[in-house]
């Protein structure tokens, strides 16, 4: 690596559960709401099939710091945990909330792991116009966005 440059990196902070609801085999929605919380807007979806026994899923957020070293940060960790813990057998979709006022970027999903390091997330859907995006999981994860420039 050339230079002082390192990889974006996150500083977990402390976690905040907001939600949390149980969910089986025929799955279900989890809508974050208005909660006054980072995390408004955002809502989980498991599809049928997903889970194979009752869990209980939690949504919430985590206050700790990204460093990145290209991009903006768009200032939300969302955490989306599972007890008791699962990989989901079907891709659940995690809908949320951006900011696009600034007509001129674009938006990259990362799963931050428990090192604090980022590994790119799927794209379900972007729409610039109405500030909405989703993402896939096949598993439980802490994750945010990035705004990209172009």
């Amino acid at each position: 690596m050339a230079g002082n440059l390192k990889p974006a990196h996150y500083e977990h902070g402390r976690a905040v559960e907001v939600k949390s609801f149980k969910v089986g085999k025929d799955g279900g929605t989890l809508e974050a709401g208005n909660t006054g919380t980072p995390i408004d807007g955002t809502v989980v979806v498991i599809p049928g099939g997903a889970l194979s026994n009752d869990t209980i899923i939690s949504l919430g957020y985590n206050d700790g710091t990204l460093d990145l070293r290209a991009g903006k940060a768009c200032g939300v960790v969302i955490v989306l945990s599972a007890e008791p813990d699962v990989t989901f057998q079907r891709p659940v979709t995690l809908k949320v909330k951006f900011d696009h006022s600034n007509t001129k970027l674009t938006l990259t999903g990362y799963e931050i792991d428990d090192r604090g390091r980022l590994h790119l997330l799927d794209i379900g859907y972007l729409n610039k116009d109405t500030g909405d995006a989703s993402f896939y999981t096949f598993k439980p994860l802490t994750f945010t966005w990035v705004y990209i420039y172009y």
